[in-house]
């Protein structure tokens, strides 16, 4: 039975930042959640806007031109496909049809040093933004996090998506 959450923009906004700032090992878990929950609706979007911008992708686009209320529910690694990571890595990635399931089972991907295993990873940072089409998942942010999960052994992913 799946249970599916609604999650409105603004918190998707703060998910982006969340992630982005974690990166930093720096930040407790803690203090990062009661950081990003305490920015309001605007400074969210600037922020994730400029994160973005920084990292020169397109999840403040993503984002910004999606609707108000979102779903998160848990999905199967059998509907989740990623996207380009880089050029040293997209051919294996290619090579299995960009589906998780495929890339998880896939040794020489899972030993690669951009997808090893670092050890324990947060739960709060194995949720990722995506986008739904029909019933495949494809991950927005979050490629080395959910390709790292995977190899790792993990079957079910939390999803936020429109």
């Amino acid at each position: 039975m799946k249970t599916m959450t609604q999650v409105h923009k603004d918190d998707v906004y703060r998910k982006y930042i969340f992630d982005e700032m974690s990166r930093n090992k720096e930040y407790s878990i803690i203090d990062l959640e009661h950081f990003v929950t305490s920015l309001d609706y605007d400074q969210a979007k600037q922020l994730c806007r400029y994160f973005s911008s920084y990292r020169r992708n397109c999840v403040y686009d993503f984002i910004s031109k999606g609707p108000n209320n979102w779903r998160m529910n848990n999905i199967s690694i059998s509907d989740i496909y990623v996207g380009e990571v880089n050029r040293e890595v997209n051919c294996y990635l290619e090579k299995n049809d960009w589906s998780l399931k495929k890339i998880a089972e896939d040794n020489d991907i899972c030993h690669m040093n951009e997808f090893k295993s670092q050890g324990y990873m947060d739960i709060k940072i194995l949720s990722f933004i995506a986008k739904k089409d029909d019933y495949e998942y494809t991950i927005i942010d979050g490629m080395h996090r959910i390709i790292r999960s995977s190899c790792d052994g993990r079957k079910r992913f939390a999803l936020i998506y429109y």
